[in-house]
């Protein structure tokens, strides 16, 4: 478990599971909280991070959702190169993992059966290939064209910083194939890069660094142990982070949120508003639990340091805008900001018409005089 206190100083902080404490400590300033845990229960687990209350009580505990299980048995493909390699040994190494048959972790064009976490091929020519084995998987995506260029990675959650300084160079545009729900895992320059449904995850480009720089980022085994554990898994499902009252897709083969209070809500459309409390929601599939909404405020709310005046500038939409950091900028600014055209020549100008229609006036009463 990873978490990260935004604090100027430290902090002291709890960590839960399941209603019981799992840790305590003293979080330093921009300092990673690592606490690493084997329960014995088997399922979904739910826990919080606490810190000490203060004025502002809405970001004293942030939810989390868990799937806990055996570690997945994993079928690797020599093809993928020897960053996934090694990130597998590093995986079975740390019991995150073993090796064997319960998940295929390969190039798309190898793919035989699901659960599967796959890539683009690191050869074009294999692009029908892995285009007639996905169909044959019935995953309704398809590679498309291929696109050069870099451009960044953004993660779809928005409390997910996996991806930050990853980018990509080389990437197939996907395409759905057919109108089936799916989730949007990542996005690069506007489109789907990696995507997921049952049973599969889908990659827009190779593993190796010369199309992207996922497999030598440090986020990139961790990454890999949350898609095989949480989303690959036999009994696993997907888990979904999002802001109070935030409009989300609905994950795929989902079709009902279980509230708090253990009420169920039908979820028939396209997509669900998660639940206005912060807290753990259950996705459902024919009454099993599949995954987990966990709703929590945007952490930006918890940090009160005062914007630079770039960043409150960058906020605001005008053609134009100047920030200061003390009241004599700002009337400074305010004065600048005045009408550059002179005021004189306007007021002479009505000065010269009042009299003349002055004058106008008296001559006519002295003339009807």
């Amino acid at each position: 478990m990873r978490a990260r206190v935004l604090t100027p100083d430290s902090a002291a902080f709890r960590i839960t599971i399941d209603g019981r404490t799992l840790a305590r400590g003293t979080a330093v300033k921009d300092q990673e909280v690592l606490v690493r845990a084997s329960p014995a229960e088997r399922g979904w687990s739910t826990g919080t991070v606490e810190v000490e209350p203060d004025e502002l009580r809405g970001d004293d505990v942030r939810y989390f959702a868990a799937w806990i299980g055996p570690a997945p048995a994993i079928r690797v493909s020599a093809a993928l190169g020897r960053f996934a390699t090694i990130a597998i040994e590093a995986l079975v190494q740390a019991d995150r993992a073993t090796l064997g048959a319960d998940v295929t972790f390969s190039p798309a064009d190898e793919a035989t059966t699901l659960p599967a976490l796959l890539v683009a091929p690191s050869d074009p020519v294999r692009i029908g290939a892995a285009n007639r084995a996905l169909a044959r998987l019935d995953i309704p995506w398809r590679f498309g064209d291929l696109r050069r260029g870099e451009s960044s990675v953004q993660s779809t959650s928005r409390d997910d910083s996996t991806f930050k300084d990853v980018n990509v160079v080389l990437r197939y545009r996907l395409a759905g194939s057919a109108p089936v729900a799916t989730d949007t895992l990542a996005v690069t320059a506007g489109e789907p890069w990696i995507v997921g449904g049952p049973g599969y995850v889908l990659v827009a480009s190779p593993l190796a660094p010369d199309a992207t720089s996922l497999p030598i980022r440090a986020a990139f085994v961790p990454w890999l142990a949350e898609m095989f554990s949480q989303r690959l898994g036999r009994e696993a499902g997907t888990i979904v982070n999002a802001t109070p009252g935030a409009m989300l897709a609905r994950p795929a083969g989902v079709d009902a949120l279980e509230l708090s209070e253990g009420q169920r809500q039908a979820i028939t459309g396209d997509s669900v508003a998660a639940p206005d409390k912060p807290g753990v929601y259950s996705f459902l599939t024919g009454g099993v639990r599949a995954g987990a909404l966990v709703v929590n405020p945007e952490p930006a709310e918890s940090d009160l340091r005062r914007l630079s005046p770039q960043a409150l500038a960058s906020r605001i939409r005008a053609t134009s805008v100047r920030s200061g950091e003390d009241s004599t900028a700002v009337r400074a600014h305010v004065f600048d900001s005045a009408p550059r055209r002179p005021l004189v020549l306007p007021l002479l100008l009505l000065a010269v018409v009042a009299l003349v229609a002055e004058s106008t006036l008296t001559g006519r009463s002295r003339g009807g005089t």
